[in-house]
């Protein structure tokens, strides 16, 4: 008998190409570098491109590339809450919807 798998905290939808990228743990490293909990083979992406991750039952991203190549609806963030809908930029072409319910993170998650 396999072990229940923990559900998805929410969802990338990418915008164009790609495969959805399920957001399986609170704290998620993206770049393309193979550590990264989610890798993306593209030279536009920095091998530690940015950081998801749950506070307050949000999802936020903080960019760790210091390209300015991390954007939210398309302005560049340092660090920035994502709300459901909004459009996250990672390099210049991985596009994504971010998926999400606030109030099923919010009985899903710690904090």
């Amino acid at each position: 008998m396999r072990a229940r798998e923990k559900p998805a905290l929410g969802e990338l939808r990418p915008i164009g190409e790609g495969e959805p990228i399920e957001l399986t743990k609170d704290r998620l490293l993206i770049g393309r570098h193979r550590f990264c909990d989610v890798v993306l083979h593209s030279p536009q992406v920095a091998p530690v491109h940015c950081q998801l991750y749950v506070r307050h039952f949000w999802w936020y991203v903080r960019d760790l590339s210091g390209t300015q190549d991390t954007k939210v609806n398309a302005l560049p963030v340092g660090e920035s809450r994502l709300v459901p809908g909004d459009i996250l930029w990672i390099g210049i072409r991985h596009k994504y919807e971010v998926c999400y319910d606030p109030e099923a993170l919010s009985a899903m998650t710690n904090e």
